[in-house]
């Protein structure tokens, strides 16, 4: 087989360069859609409610900020620990109690009080899967492999 003459070129190859923690940045993003939903839907579960101080009605730019603020201090601790726990008291345990420190900043950074939050809500990070614990049962929400809900 004869090729004949060919020519040396010099190409440039475009390669799509994919993120490193492309499964972490999802997790986290997953976690936030849960505590936004979680924020706007709380109704009688919100803390404020159950404490008996009526309840707090977030806007839709509350919750946009929330959920920007949520993604941007997740993603900080997530980087270096790749297990998380976020939770929080219900509303009779709530004065002495409260919440856990990360889910205390980002309210606090969003400019929205801690009461809004629902109550009684564990969730579990890790790399590989996200669980909630609501009311002792535990849901699964995300695994490795895909995402359940």
């Amino acid at each position: 087989m004869n090729l004949g003459k060919t020519n040396s070129k010099k190409v440039l190859a475009v390669f799509e360069k994919r993120k490193k923690n492309e499964q972490v940045d999802e997790v986290v993003v997953i976690a936030a859609d849960y505590w936004t939903d979680a924020l706007a839907n709380a109704g009688e579960n919100q803390i404020s409610y159950q404490l008996g101080k009526g309840m707090i009605n977030l806007s839709e730019k509350d919750l946009i900020k929330f959920k920007k603020n949520f993604i941007s201090f997740i993603s900080k601790i997530f980087s270096q620990h790749r297990d998380i726990m976020l939770w929080t008291s219900d509303g009779k345990h709530f004065e002495k109690i409260g919440t856990d420190g990360y889910l205390a900043a980002i309210m606090k950074s969003s400019n929205l009080p801690l009461t809004c939050l629902p109550s009684d809500v564990c969730m579990r990070m890790t790399d590989e899967e996200i669980v909630i614990e609501n009311n002792l049962e535990q849901e699964i929400i995300y695994t490795a492999l895909k995402r359940v809900k």
